[in-house]
């Protein structure tokens, strides 16, 4: 499961936040939501497939495959395509040859030609076979498939519908992204991933990218985001197969797909590293797999009994040596940064050093400065400050200040009317 999620006797917890959290019941298909409280205080009904509820929370956004119509009066959000490379060539992948020769008959076929093969005079209207050929038609014409999934978003603050949107191919398993506006839907086969964007849910999602896992059917057990969403990972039961989906357009090489077929995983986490993951495997193991290039790091295997020996159990009796113990942060080595480090790390901002000469080409530019308090050599303007001081010349003019105030001397204050009378 998620890091948020937990599974419990047949009950899903999703803990989006400390104060609330959402409670799957499997079995029944509902949400129960609490806030604070014993008393849940909502409830949603959600379509079970393969034995769970299909749900991801994450902050204060739930998202969900429901079974009702308790949110049909919310219209459906539109979905565009994003500009990637390859993307429509992926969706016209998925058609088959036997759809687009469809496709073409039906072109072929107009409305006014079939209002004339169903009106016409010497056309039996007892006849068995023309309901027939109508409930025909419009099955073929139907566009809704039997498996689409309607997909609901509630915000938990208000209850209310952030979004809504129809999954043609179903939807058996969806993860939130903990890093960005984004979900990822997997179909009621589990052979394709959907990744979207819902930045801007009010006008429209934005369908990313859709990856191929593979042409059977499967069960995806468990979607894991990589930091920053460059990468997606997905186990699948009951083999645990590993299919890894780059997402990363940064750099190079890092939109790879590749898989670990039947390796036996039962869950996986995000690694220390950037591109690593964590496997938990049947053989009471755990690995760490560096994904650019996809080698073992390491493996350690748990030991299913404990066991103590060669341990002292016993008290550790009086201390032993009378030596002081040392302090090892004595010979840690103290480094100086320059100011404001996050000045240098951020990508829109330029630093650079100026001579004398040039000043008066940026003197009319903003004073950088000011803001930070600062006016050494040191500090590269982006804009300028009027005069350039070094640090003793401003510790010097503190110093006159400071003198200035010592020789003032103090003011004789007329006594009033009350310490008047206290004297």
């Amino acid at each position: 499961m998620d890091a948020s999620h937990y599974e419990y006797s047949g009950y899903s917890i999703g803990l989006p936040e400390e104060n609330r959290f959402v409670l799957a019941d499997n079995k029944n298909g509902l949400l129960h939501l609490f806030k604070g409280k014993v008393k849940d205080s909502q409830v949603f009904q959600c379509v079970v497939v393969n034995g769970k509820c299909v749900f991801d929370v994450c902050g204060s956004c739930l998202v969900y495959r429901q079974a009702d119509n308790s949110w049909e009066s919310t219209r459906i959000t539109p979905v565009k395509l994003s500009g990637k490379a390859g993307l429509l060539n992926k969706l016209l992948s998925d058609l088959s040859a036997t759809t687009f020769d469809s496709l073409g008959l039906f072109a072929e076929v107009s409305q006014l030609k079939l209002k004339k093969l169903f009106n016409d005079p010497n056309l039996r209207q007892d006849d068995h076979n023309l309901t027939r050929y109508r409930d025909v038609v419009s099955k073929m014409f139907n566009t809704k498939r039997p498996d689409s999934a309607h997909m609901v978003a509630i915000d938990l603050n208000t209850l209310k519908p952030l979004f809504r949107f129809v999954l043609p191919d179903g939807c058996s398993k969806l993860s939130l992204s903990p890093f960005d506006a984004q979900l990822v839907t997997a179909s009621e086969r589990g052979d394709t991933l959907s990744l979207w964007d819902f930045t801007c849910y009010q006008n429209c999602l934005m369908l990313m990218n859709r990856f191929e896992r593979g042409k059977t059917s499967s069960v995806i057990y468990q979607i894991c985001w990589l930091p920053n969403d460059r990468g997606i990972i997905a186990l699948s039961l009951p083999n645990g197969s590993i299919h890894y989906f780059g997402n990363d357009t940064t750099e190079k090489g890092s939109e790879d797909v590749w898989c670990l077929s039947s390796f036996g995983a039962q869950s996986i986490a995000t690694g220390p590293a950037d591109y690593s993951i964590l496997l938990a495997r049947k053989n009471n193991s755990i690995m760490l797999i560096d994904l650019k290039d996809i080698s073992n790091v390491w493996s350690l295997c748990i030991p299913e009994n404990v066991s103590l020996n060669g341990l002292n159990v016993s008290s550790s009796g009086s201390k032993t040596s009378n030596k002081p113990t040392i302090n090892l942060a004595v010979n840690i080595e103290v480094e100086t940064y320059k100011a404001f480090p996050a000045l240098y790390t951020n990508p829109g901002m330029h630093f650079a050093r100026i001579n004398a000469n040039q000043w008066d080409t940026i003197k009319d530019l903003s004073r950088f400065g000011d803001c930070l308090g600062v006016k050494t050599k040191e500090v590269v303007i982006a804009g300028g400050i009027k005069t350039i001081q070094t640090a003793e010349e401003d510790a010097k003019e503190d110093a006159k200040e400071d003198a200035k105030e010592d020789a003032k001397e103090p003011i004789n204050e007329e006594p009033t009317d009350q310490t008047k009378n206290i004297q």
